[in-house]
């Protein structure tokens, strides 16, 4: 099951993976951390891992918050997303007045056709696709397509 959540401060989406059968979930994004807290204590589930589509700002701001609460979590993203996480210039946070640099070393590189396995023959597989920015992941999970900035359903190209 999937679950959405639209972050305040960026109006972007975190979305929590789970399955009634199980006691872990996972997380696409980390924005907001109070409603995935008010989630976790309603839910009473554990944190297995944070896909994270690319390392800009509005994807990441409640990556500390969340991972000093469950710090046995994977923070999975590209080797370029690596960089952007423990830099404020890469990430884009420098720029937006408040500086954020991950402050864990939790970190799950992944690769072009990576698979992780969520629950017992649920994957999330990984496409790599930069160009909004270098670290972006593309995350297809059986019906579902995560795409972070790679698709914009809503952007009208300027020719």
């Amino acid at each position: 099951m999937i679950e959405q959540v639209v972050n305040l401060t960026f109006s972007l989406n975190t979305y929590i993976l789970f399955s009634e059968l199980y006691d872990h979930f996972w997380l696409v994004d980390c924005g907001d951390i109070k409603p995935v807290t008010e989630w976790i204590n309603l839910h009473k589930k554990l944190l297995t891992g944070i896909f994270i589509k690319h390392t800009h700002f509005d994807h990441i701001y409640g990556l500390n918050q969340v991972v000093s609460l469950f710090p046995d979590c994977i923070v999975y993203t590209s080797e370029e997303g690596q960089k952007g996480l423990y830099s404020d210039i890469f990430n884009i946070s420098h720029y937006n007045g408040e500086s954020f640099i991950y402050k864990f070393d939790n970190i799950g590189i992944l690769l072009n056709n990576d698979r992780i396995e969520l629950f017992p023959n649920i994957f999330m597989n990984v496409i790599a696709t930069p160009g909004h920015d270098w670290s972006c992941l593309t995350y297809p999970c059986n019906e579902s397509l995560f795409t972070g900035d790679s698709f914009l359903p809503d952007y009208e190209a300027i020719s």
